[in-house]
């Protein structure tokens, strides 16, 4: 698997590779991973740290070499297949290398990288032309790989139209550890931390960046608090735009009422879930939206916006609530019918995360690398 980003950065990527090579290991299956280099990454059997640079428009991400010097390592594996996790120099090496190989690639598509590219682009270019390049680009290389997995059905038609003639497209969720996220642990120190005991909590997850919305629930805030005083916004997560939200946190007098706990230790996620009283996202970036799924697996009730992948999971009046995408009032609404129907609710949010758990995940995954490798033999024959 080669991907542009990886530990210790936490993100739907990162997740989402982690939760593959946890679910093939399992199945018997070996994964190597090819990871831009970062010293501060975790020493691991199977994983080859590539030449990479400073990302300096994105803090704490690289980018990596896109010349195949792994060759000796990769022929010493010599892979079956080969699967992309990336669309940045990683994209093109995985394709130089299954070439080199002569096996077939295979992409999941992660991030709808046209969002934000007007956010971290290096190159002082018009939004418009800048999208049309980046277009251009996508298409070129998605439509090499032998087949392209979507991890929700919602973003399809946005790649279709960008690359027409990709091959072997199917849609395959990653999936949540339900073992790990559940109902019943016990969160009683996150409580006492953060003192949020008698308070009602109203939780975010993720890498925190522009693309993410966050000001959505920083603005809804005070709307909730007319009806709810005592409800505390804990936001769970490192990244770029800390300081930014912060600063709007402090110059809209909620620095009593807005908790940014930065980064947590993994083992510890699971308590910051089960913690509070319902899940929410603003973000309108999310191709699948991998703490949805952690979110429900704890039996918690999910507001966020009625766009993307989002409403895939988030089923209004049965597993959360849906409100207008960057809607600051119609997410108050949503946040305030979540905290009356979280009790109700919960039961149906643990349902829907249990069917993409991460046994039948990589039962699918699997799937589609038996279809890719058939239909590479008979290609060869």
């Amino acid at each position: 698997m080669f991907t542009d980003t990886y530990l210790p950065n936490v993100d739907g990527v990162v997740t989402s590779i982690l939760s593959i090579r946890r679910g093939l290991k399992d199945e018997g299956h070996e994964v190597m991973i090819f990871a831009p280099e970062d010293e501060r990454g975790p020493e691991e059997k199977n994983t080859v740290y590539c030449k990479a640079k400073e990302f300096k428009m994105y803090p704490g991400y690289k980018m990596a070499s896109i010349l195949p010097r792994e060759k000796k390592i990769m022929k010493d594996f010599n892979p079956d297949l080969i699967h992309a996790h990336g669309i940045a120099g990683m994209c093109i090496k995985s394709l130089w290398f299954a070439k080199d190989l002569d096996v077939p690639a295979i992409l999941t598509f992660h991030t709808m990288v046209t969002d934000a590219i007007e956010l971290y682009s290096p190159l002082s270019l018009k939004s418009d032309f800048l999208k049309r390049l980046i277009k251009i680009y996508l298409r070129t290389a998605i439509q090499r790989y032998d087949a392209v997995i979507v991890p929700g059905s919602s973003i399809l038609g946005e790649i279709e139209e960008i690359a027409p003639k990709m091959r072997g497209v199917e849609v395959v969720h990653t999936g949540v550890d339900t073992g790990r996220f559940r109902p019943d642990i016990d969160c009683s120190d996150i409580l006492d931390k953060w003192n949020l005991r008698g308070k009602d909590v109203l939780l975010t997850v993720g890498r925190i960046s522009e693309e993410k919305n966050l000001e959505v629930l920083i603005e809804a805030l005070p709307h909730v608090k007319k009806e709810m005083p005592n409800v505390k916004l804990l936001v769970v997560g490192d990244g770029p735009a800390i300081p930014k939200y912060k600063g709007l946190v402090g110059s809209m007098g909620l620095d009593n009422d807005v908790i940014f706990t930065g980064y947590v230790d993994d083992e510890d996620l699971p308590k910051y879930y089960c913690c509070c009283g319902i899940f929410a996202t603003a973000s309108t970036f999310e191709t699948q939206g991998l703490v949805i799924l952690e979110a429900l697996a704890s039996g918690k009730l999910v507001v966020g916006p009625d766009y993307r992948a989002v409403p895939e999971f988030v089923i209004d009046g049965k597993t959360g609530y849906l409100f207008e995408p960057n809607g600051v009032t119609s997410c108050a609404r949503a946040v305030l019918k979540g905290f009356k129907s979280a009790d109700t609710i919960g039961k149906n949010a643990k349902d829907l995360a249990e069917k993409h758990s991460i046994e039948s995940s990589t039962k699918k995954l699997i799937g589609v690398y038996e279809r890719v490798l058939k239909a590479s033999r008979i290609k060869g024959q």
